[in-house]
């Protein structure tokens, strides 16, 4: 049995399973070793011709022609093309897929970060689909033991189990060949033109996929056209680094990625590389249905669909995801508007020394003593002991309230910060990391840049002065209170809040440890968040 026929076979197996959008589009990736919907059971034989016949495929599976096409798009922003691309794989919106990720080297991780360094992309290629296969049931309904996997209520392990053993979405087409394409990534510190960009990039696609240049060969340019062209464009100049990846070429900003899927990956020249798609196909074009959209009517469908949204949009590991869907809860500045003493209020809190907030601590205490004037801060690390612990096991110390108080020494008041610690049993700190007010790298820290959230994992890119674009799709942007009234103190404390949430990869970051640092002139905060992992 040749390849070609066990890769067509494998696909046909392929619709109707489940598949993570996480991932790259690959056969590899489906879900299981069983379809996820409901099919009559009748068997049928299907004749492909050219391929063969195969036997016991579902009368569901139907088949058509393929076609060919050379697909080149404009320069887009990097929403734009994420866009372009879920809309080939009937995917919603504009969160980055798997797919996205892999073809233009993402770190496939939360998708801000990549965005807020990204000016452009672009891409140009060849598609040669021999036949697409795809799945008519109507209506399409999934499997009994999918509905009832299903867990009815807010169980973070039991949904992180669902997408392990089912995916996001259901395979129901794709199409068998092979594409040949260039993806170019154009950085925020590039200064090329657009215009360049899509210049340089026709040119190169016209001589890959039109003449009959190979991959590597030496171009023959004049001083006057090579002057016009990146260097990362210069493909026909490299070597690939090793056989079986595709050669990427990167300088001043752009990347240049040259990629195959199908065919013989060992021949470089197009033209010949045609040929041998028939023999060599692989699965591209996949589309999809979400499954969540075939759960109407089933109890737990609102918190599955909560739970997927969110692993769609930052894509924490898998592995960490049950300990990240345990930190998506609704958080909430205060003290809130109402709890101000501005006149008579019949919905006003009534007054309370302390703040009720979840999971890990009741109560924060909050002190209403008037802050008074002082000479100096403190700028002690403020960390936990472990001799703390009354415990013979491993345990792990969180901090789960704040105080600020002046002590005198002498004539002097320094300013403290105190840390409320509580201590987690069954737990220990398995990676810390300092946090900073992005301010101290942007130089500035007006009032209007206090909505800034800032994390030790997109400080250098605030240092870069890429500001980072809100992943949160959260209605109301609960950024702090502003200020009422004289803003006296702002020369004084920087307010920039400083956090680690489900954008900083894997998401479930606790606080255990903070200190105060004074730069030109103002009292900054610097936190330590840590992730906690269970004892063994």
């Amino acid at each position: 049995m040749s390849s070609n026929y066990s890769a067509i076979e494998k696909a046909l197996e392929c619709l109707g399973r489940g598949f993570d959008v996480t991932s790259d589009f690959r056969l590899k990736y489906c879900k299981g070793n069983e379809r996820i919907v409901c099919i009559k059971g009748e068997k049928t034989e299907l004749s492909l011709p050219g391929f063969g016949t195969f036997k016991d495929v579902p009368v569901e599976v139907k088949f058509d022609k393929g076609d060919r096409i050379r697909l080149r798009t404009d320069v887009l922003e990097f929403n734009q093309m994420s866009e372009l691309f879920n809309q080939k794989g009937n995917l919603a919106g504009k969160i980055p897929s798997g797919l996205f990720n892999a073809v233009f080297d993402f770190d496939g991780g939360s998708w801000g970060p990549d965005a807020a360094m990204t000016k452009c992309l672009a891409m140009d290629g060849y598609f040669i689909s021999l036949f697409n296969l795809h799945l008519e049931c109507r209506p399409l309904r999934l499997a009994p033991h999918v509905i009832d996997a299903v867990p009815a209520t807010w169980d973070p392990s039991a949904v992180t189990s669902f997408i392990e053993n089912y995916g996001t979405h259901v395979v129901v087409g794709l199409s068998m060949g092979g594409q040949d394409v260039v993806y170019v990534k154009q950085n925020k510190s590039s200064q090329l033109p657009l215009c360049e960009i899509k210049y340089n990039l026709d040119k190169l696609g016209d001589q890959l996929f039109t003449g009959i240049c190979t991959l590597p060969l030496q171009q023959r340019k004049s001083k006057e056209n090579k002057s016009k062209v990146s260097g990362a464009f210069n493909v026909f100049d490299t070597q690939p680094s090793m056989e079986g990846l595709p050669p990427v070429s990167y300088k001043e900003g752009i990347t240049v990625i040259y990629s195959k899927r199908g065919g013989d990956p060992s021949v470089s020249n197009h033209c010949e590389w045609v040929l041998t798609v028939p023999t060599h196909t692989d699965a591209i074009n996949f589309t999809f249905v979400p499954i969540t959209s075939l759960l109407k009517g089933i109890p737990g469908t609102g918190f599955l669909s909560h739970a997927i949204n969110l692993y769609l949009r930052y894509k924490p590991p898998l592995s960490e995801l049950k300990y990240f869907l345990d930190f998506q809860h609704q958080k909430i500045w205060a003290p809130t508007q109402n709890d101000h003493p501005l006149g008579p209020s019949s919905n006003r809190v009534a007054e309370s020394p302390a703040l009720y907030f979840s999971p890990m601590s009741p109560k924060l205490h909050v002190s209403r003593n008037q802050w008074k004037k002082f000479a100096r801060a403190c700028t002690m690390p403020v960390k936990y002991d472990p001799s703390w612990s009354t415990d013979a096991e491993e345990t792990a110390f969180i901090v789960t309230g704040v105080q600020l108080h002046v002590q005198t020494y002498g004539f002097t008041s320094v300013l403290h910060l105190r840390l409320l610690y509580t201590e987690v049993q069954g737990y220990t700190i398995s990676q810390s990391k300092w946090a900073r007010s992005p301010s101290h790298f942007s130089g500035k820290s007006s009032f209007l840049s206090m909505s800034f959230t800032g994390s030790s994992s997109g400080l250098d890119r605030e240092k870069n002065g890429n500001q980072i674009p809100h992943v949160d799709s959260g209605v109301f942007n609960m950024n702090p209170p502003a200020p009422v009234g004289t803003l006296k103190l702002l020369k004084f404390v920087d307010t920039c809040q400083i956090t680690m949430g489900p954008q900083d990869s894997p998401g479930h970051w606790l606080v255990t440890g903070a200190k105060l640092d004074v730069e030109k002139g103002k009292i900054m905060l610097h936190v330590k968040f840590s992730l906690l992992a269970p004892v063994s």
